[in-house]
């Protein structure tokens, strides 16, 4: 089972790259309103029903059944954003959020219990998390290529791809379960977990700025005179230093991963500075080139630990935790905030608060403690 999850992790993010990179573009030509809404909504309701999609994979302990319902939700939610007319595209973006909003902490969590389920008998095992994960940085990086050669068939592609993650999903086995099915309340129990606690707010707001970060490079860019083609090239360059990262995962993995999450944390604080104060093109693409610490190297640690506090048979729930403190509370918290502070400020000021919200993230990762027994 373990070697169809580098296939999984290719085929769940290429649509992601072939998407969201365009889809104001592609809201545009349509004459699309309320695009802010529409862009906000999958964050909204991963906010809502990801921790439920988990638990739901957990109780019925079978994660590759719900995974297949999620993304046939997410295929029907594409085909009317191709298909209806723009005043009914909410119909769609809706349909697209709430199937697609377990898709990546599923995949995650059926990697980390089949790599634990190797391990028991691969001595190991369990450090090929960042090797297998690399996949999804590659395929976001084809996706993302794919379409900046086609602008305008980014939603019809991604819906291709994604019709083909499901058609495959479909061909996958059972996956087999040698654990005893969670009750409700050891969701209550793991919720109240202060480690976890910590560990979900300082993801939040360390994520919240990469997502901010996102939105407005390029906006950046122009504002202190460096060419749109810099920040492409920057953000490309982030992304291969990620794919790096998880290549190298099994050195990083050497350390704690609390270490490993004040470690990148802690760059964030002058990567965002930099951004701040930047007004070449050298002092952009510097800056973005630590991405794939502040995030690849973030990424790893938060897994790991989020894994080390939440029992086996939650896995499902405990990763959908962490991608809704991710990609729900911090998406939406980074989108707005950010949008905010430029429209009322600039993009100056946005990597000012950022530095600061950096140092806050800092902070709170040193309150989070590894237990080397729960691995």
């Amino acid at each position: 089972m373990i070697r169809v999850m580098p296939i999984l992790y290719f085929l769940s993010f290429v649509p992601l790259g072939m998407i969201f990179p365009y889809l104001v573009t592609e809201f545009e030509m349509r004459q699309v309103h309320h695009i802010g809404i529409l862009l906000a909504m999958p964050s909204f309701v991963m906010i809502l029903v990801g921790p439920v999609w988990g638990w739901i994979a957990d109780w019925m302990q079978q994660t590759v059944r719900v995974l297949q319902s999620a993304i046939w939700i997410s295929v029907v939610g594409l085909l009317c954003l191709v298909s209806l007319e723009a005043e009914w595209v909410w119909v769609g973006m809706l349909l697209y959020s709430l199937g697609w909003a377990p898709v990546p902490s599923l995949i995650d969590a059926m990697t980390l219990e089949n790599l634990r389920q190797q391990s028991d008998v691969e001595t190991g095992a369990e450090s090929n998390y960042g090797s297998i994960r690399q996949w999804g940085s590659i395929g976001y990086m084809v996706g993302v290529g794919l379409i900046g050669l086609a602008i305008g068939w980014g939603i019809v592609a991604g819906a291709i791809v994604t019709t083909v993650l499901g058609i495959y999903v479909m061909t996958l086995p059972k996956m087999k379960v040698d654990l005893p099915q969670p009750e409700w309340h050891a969701v209550k129990q793991l919720l109240q977990k202060s480690e976890l606690l910590w560990i979900l707010l300082c993801a939040g707001l360390h994520f919240s700025v990469h997502l901010g970060n996102s939105s407005y490079i390029v906006k950046h860019a122009q504002v202190i005179g460096v060419a749109p083609s810099v920040a492409s090239i920057a953000i490309s360059l982030g992304v291969v230093v990620e794919i790096i990262v998880f290549q190298q995962a099994v050195r990083f993995e050497q350390y704690a991963p609390d270490r490993l999450l004040v470690w990148s944390c802690l760059l964030a604080i002058p990567r965002w500075g930099l951004m701040m104060v930047a007004t070449e093109a050298w002092m952009l693409i510097l800056a973005q080139a630590t991405h794939g610490i502040t995030f690849g190297v973030f990424w790893l640690a938060t897994v790991r630990l989020v894994k080390a506090v939440t029992p086996p048979e939650l896995s499902s729930t405990g990763q959908s935790l962490l991608s809704t403190a991710v990609g729900g509370v911090g998406a939406v918290a980074g989108m707005y905030g950010a949008s905010w502070l430029v429209e009322v400020y600039n993009t100056q000021t946005f990597y000012g608060v950022a530095t600061g919200i950096a140092i806050l993230a800092t902070l709170g990762s040193m309150r989070v403690k590894w237990q080397s027994n729960h691995s």
